[in-house]
């Protein structure tokens, strides 16, 4: 898709220098103001592609924010105030997972289908 801008920007380019420098033949325009027009395409054209992908990004962190706001308004699964419902480290003897898998995104998975990963003690999944 940047290729596709690139190839647009070089073109509206090429036809901003043909229609100027018709122009300049003409003399509907001078060589000062043939300099300027250039220069300043120049230096706005990348600035435009850049402001076109940027949308981009910023789906990429509605999407983020949407999935921290699914996780802070989940409802509780117990209440955390009674103390037999809290679980302490020490508690925990072993933890095992099975058929693990994350991702980022959805095109390159981090973890796929781990299986099995079992520790006996709390320390040993930190480290």
């Amino acid at each position: 898709m940047r290729n596709i801008s690139e190839f647009a920007g070089t073109v509206f380019f090429v036809l901003l220098l043909v229609l100027s420098s018709f122009m300049t033949i003409n003399k509907e325009i001078s060589i000062g103001t043939f300099a300027a027009i250039i220069t300043i395409a120049s230096g706005m054209l990348p600035a435009v592609g850049a402001l076109a992908f940027s949308h981009l990004q910023l789906l990429g962190a509605k999407v983020a924010f949407d999935r921290m706001y699914e996780i802070v308004t989940l409802e509780k699964e117990y209440d955390t105030d009674k103390e037999d419902h809290k679980v302490k480290v020490d508690d925990i003897h072993h933890i095992l997972l099975q058929n693990l898998s994350f991702s980022y995104n959805k095109d390159k998975q981090v973890l796929h289908d781990t299986s099995n990963l079992y520790s006996e003690s709390f320390s040993e999944l930190i480290t």
